[in-house]
């Protein structure tokens, strides 16, 4: 198994676009911290979970 870490910036967001380019064809289960409890930030979960799901990935939050 291989575990790819996804780059946040100093509000820790993560950008829907990243998640998108991070997955491949041996990408099983995305994990993701809806809400950062160190600095408040919400991410855009329904997106991301799209971006799973159209992939036929497992989406964890």
């Amino acid at each position: 198994y291989q575990i790819t870490y996804l780059q946040v910036d100093e509000n820790g967001w993560i950008e829907p676009a990243q998640l998108r380019a991070a997955i491949t064809e041996n990408t099983i289960l995305v994990s993701i911290m809806m809400a950062n409890n160190e600095v408040g930030t919400i991410l855009p979960i329904k997106e991301m979970c799209a971006i799973a799901h159209e992939n036929g990935i497992f989406f964890h939050t």
